[in-house]
């Protein structure tokens, strides 16, 4: 049997892998239109829908705090460095991951801390997470198609 010795990894990019940063002013601008809205919910009529005035609060503490978590875990991952689009993806669905992992966590605790009514933290969190995965998702996605796209017609 022949001892042959074969390497497993692999230092650099891909051949023809694109190497970029991840659009850092656009998501920056998503989490401050996020945050934005989730204050402006202390502003919808909470009486005339008949739900208790800690509503808003709920909405809004949960809204907020799950914006500033995917905001930290997102700029926690230096957006601004320019990576291998493989190497991004890795850390992009990490990133996700752990973030759907501590939104659960984090609207447990605001909950039990805070005596808030459940539906409102719970909507808060819940429906604010998806909205900001789904448009950090469609804005990295296009990023990462534009840089794949560029290097394809060279």
């Amino acid at each position: 049997m022949a001892d042959s010795k074969v390497s497993h990894t692999q230092s650099g990019p891909l051949k023809g892998e694109p190497i970029f940063a991840l659009p850092v002013m656009q998501v920056t601008g998503l989490f401050m239109l996020m945050l934005i809205l989730s204050t402006l919910t202390q502003t919808l009529p909470w009486e005339s829908w008949q739900a208790p005035p800690e509503s808003g609060k709920g909405l809004k503490l949960a809204s907020g705090s799950v914006t500033i978590l995917w905001a930290v875990i997102f700029f926690g991952m230096q957006p601004w460095k320019r990576r291998p689009a493989s190497e991004w993806m890795l850390w992009w669905l990490g990133g996700t991951t752990v973030r759907l992992l501590g939104a659960p966590i984090l609207l447990i605790s605001i909950y039990f801390l805070s005596h808030l009514p459940a539906m409102s933290v719970l909507v808060g969190g819940v429906v604010w997470a998806m909205v900001g995965l789904l448009a950090e998702a469609i804005i990295v996605s296009r990023s990462v198609s534009r840089h794949a796209s560029s290097t394809r017609n060279l």
